[in-house]
């Protein structure tokens, strides 16, 4: 499970249909909000050094599933990742 949009880079340049992958998820427990990571690459290959790295809170839904599920879902309803495609 990954996300795909172009991005533009701290580095000056626009990265087409960029990689991004949930690298982490951290729960806070029940009622206490939890985070996750996403990690951007210039592509599903590209090796461990991401253009970027976004990091966000949000409340799982405890009997709701994968909390990496649902952090992918959280994102899409943030603004940098809102017209992204699932891939």
């Amino acid at each position: 499970m990954a996300l795909r949009k172009t991005i533009n880079t701290a580095f000056g340049f626009a990265a087409k249909d960029a990689y991004h992958r949930v690298t982490s998820v951290s729960w806070g427990g029940k009622g206490v909000l939890s985070s996750f990571t996403i990690a951007s690459f210039v592509d599903e290959a590209a090796g461990n050094a991401p253009l970027a790295v976004n990091t966000f809170t949000f409340q799982p839904d405890a009997s709701g599933g994968s909390f990496v599920k649902q952090a992918y879902e959280f994102a899409k309803t943030q603004p940098e990742y809102s017209d992204a495609d699932d891939c």
